[in-house]
């Protein structure tokens, strides 16, 4: 009798343990399910705002020249794009209007000049595009009478020039069953036990609701096995416990021998990567040298970095790049010779610093006047050299890094750039590359700063 009070109570333990543990993965899933759908939302968000941004950029000359017949054309193409990519699931479909905002508002449609009766009633709404043009601004939801269980929401965006004259708002409107629909058509995980409503008051904050019965039965599957489980292996913990200690020594040397594998299968990536990059700048310095050409700063700081990966893993030197922000950032220069100089001042960098030391790269990229862009490369770290070592180097032909700072000088001399070096005490160095161009064409966007962190 004691022996089965004993098991009974052990198997009581084990399943409220499991139990336990089902709660904590419900939440998780619950939690994945949430973020999950958060994301979604955002990104969709994020690419309305995008694409009416771009949409009232297009628009302001016909506003101003009062074309109102091609402002309409325009707003039914974007409408029958979003009807025919809702049809495959791929967008939700939605109306697209020019609001004047004046007494009496104007307003234009896709299918021309509408009533006023196409307003959203919410003033608040309006006055928030009014105060914040650049900005993505919801409505309140609502319905119209003839589809009264059909909710709707407005997306605006402020029409603004460059210089910040207002000239009304477009307002996007799209059906919030259709925007739940396609989220959820888009979400991966836990659909089945999990599901979502939109919430007024925080819109990119949806209310979730879970399914009872189908929880419940993951619940009881969930238990029944991990019960199963824990009670076999209860029996085998006696064995198990000898074979792991009879293969502890194998299963160290085993890790150890992975680890050492995985480092040189990552050196040999970095070298083949490294290889190829050395091989474009090749074939670049055959053709010609003193070539110019637009450069896209997102992918020249990355073969920078290839060039030198290796080197840094070699001296466990960390090297931070800026995050992608903006991959279509570029410059009309000679890409070879900016190469060089800047994967020379990172190998010199790398070289002076001790282990576990961090080098970040940025880049600001101004307009000075116009046609003329300055762009900065900013080299900065936590080494503790206060002055660079001059040393001889002869470079090799075969590795496009200029090395040794009197050659690196040299080269950004004859680019007629600027190399500027300071210290500070206790914190670490700072060396800026500055270097002019000029804009070739106006198929460049003319920035009046930019800083890519």
């Amino acid at each position: 009798m004691r022996k089965i009070l004993i098991y009974m109570g052990a198997l009581v333990s084990i399943i409220g343990v499991v139990f336990v543990a089902f709660i904590v993965h419900f939440a998780g899933m619950r939690q994945q399910y949430t973020s999950e759908l958060k994301a979604h939302l955002n990104i969709y968000l994020h690419q309305q705002t995008v694409m009416l941004s771009r949409l009232a950029a297009t628009l302001i000359e016909d506003i101003q020249q009062q074309n109102y017949k091609q402002m309409a054309e325009l707003l039914s193409v974007y409408e029958e794009i979003s009807y025919a990519q809702a049809q495959h699931g791929n967008a939700v479909p939605f109306s697209v209007q020019f609001v004047s905002l004046s007494a009496p508002p104007l307003i234009i449609g896709s299918f021309g000049q509408l009533d006023s009766e196409y307003l959203v009633s919410d003033q608040d709404y309006y006055s928030r595009v009014v105060d914040t043009p650049k900005a993505l601004i919801l409505s309140k939801f609502y319905s119209t009478a003839d589809m009264p269980n059909y909710p709707m929401v407005n997306l605006g965006v402020g029409i603004v020039d460059e210089n910040d004259k207002f000239y009304g708002q477009l307002d996007l409107k799209l059906s919030l069953i259709s925007l739940h629909q396609y989220l959820q058509l888009n979400l991966n995980h836990y659909t089945e036990y999990f599901d979502f409503a939109f919430n007024e008051q925080q819109f990119t904050q949806p209310s979730i609701t879970f399914h009872s019965v189908k929880c419940w039965l993951l619940c009881l599957e969930y238990m029944l096995w991990r019960v199963l489980f824990i009670i076999t292996a209860l029996g085998l913990v006696v064995l198990i416990y000898s074979l792991w200690s009879k293969n502890k020594h194998n299963m160290r040397e085993l890790i150890t021998t992975k680890q050492k594998m995985q480092q040189i299968s990552n050196e040999l990536s970095l070298i083949h990567t490294a290889q190829t990059v050395q091989a474009t700048y090749a074939e670049m310095h055959d053709r010609n040298a003193d070539e110019k050409q637009y450069i896209i700063l997102q992918k020249l700081l990355l073969d920078v970095y290839a060039v030198n990966a290796e080197f840094a893993m070699q001296r466990a030197v960390q090297i931070n790049l800026p995050e992608n922000q903006n991959s279509n950032l570029r410059i009309y220069g000679n890409q070879l010779r900016l190469m060089q100089i800047l994967s020379g001042i990172l190998y010199e960098l790398i070289l002076q610093m001790g282990a576990t030391g961090a080098i970040n790269i940025k880049v600001d990229l101004t307009e000075q006047s116009h046609g003329i862009q300055l762009a900065k490369f900013i080299f900065s770290d936590n080494g503790y050299y206060d002055k660079l070592i001059a040393r001889e180097h002869i470079n090799s032909s075969a590795d496009v890094r200029c090395k040794g700072w009197s050659n690196i000088y040299n080269l950004v001399d004859e680019c007629n750039g600027c190399l500027e070096y300071s210290h500070t005490a206790y914190t670490g160095n700072t060396i800026v590359f500055s270097v002019s161009s000029v804009l070739a064409n106006n198929n460049v966007v003319r920035l009046e700063a930019y800083m890519q962190d």
